[in-house]
């Protein structure tokens, strides 16, 4: 099951946090035009700092939203989210996930295992 945990041993001592350099690319590439600082692309630009998916004390509604995307926005002003289920595997989904986390939610306690949990959450769903 997906827990927290703190930096690595090596890490602690500095604090330091790493994440896999692909999870910022993949952001970069499918997920900033929305998210990101700067205009808006879309007409929406939902903050993630404030997301409690990316603040949760578990990974699997960020990474449901991931995989699934949003048809019908709660607000119709946030606009609709496209699911990249079939774009992405669940190594890149992992990585985006915790760069995710990283970036917006610093304070927070690593999410552990979460390539396992994507894979147990697309198994779920039939993907």
């Amino acid at each position: 099951m997906t827990a927290t945990a703190t930096a690595p041993a090596a890490l602690a001592a500095t604090g330091a946090r790493v994440f896999d350099a692909q999870g910022e690319a993949l952001f970069r590439g499918a997920c900033a035009a929305c998210h990101d600082d700067g205009a808006a692309v879309y007409g929406a630009k939902p903050a993630l700092a404030l997301n409690s998916n990316v603040h949760s004390a578990r990974p699997d509604n960020l990474i449901q939203v991931i995989l699934q995307g949003i048809e019908h926005p709660a607000n119709p002003a946030l606009g609709y989210m496209p699911a990249f289920g079939d774009s992405f595997n669940d190594k890149q989904v992992a990585a985006l996930v915790d760069y995710m986390r990283h970036r917006y939610a610093p304070e927070k306690p690593w999410w552990t295992d979460t390539q396992a949990r994507v894979g147990a959450l697309r198994a779920r769903h039939g993907e």
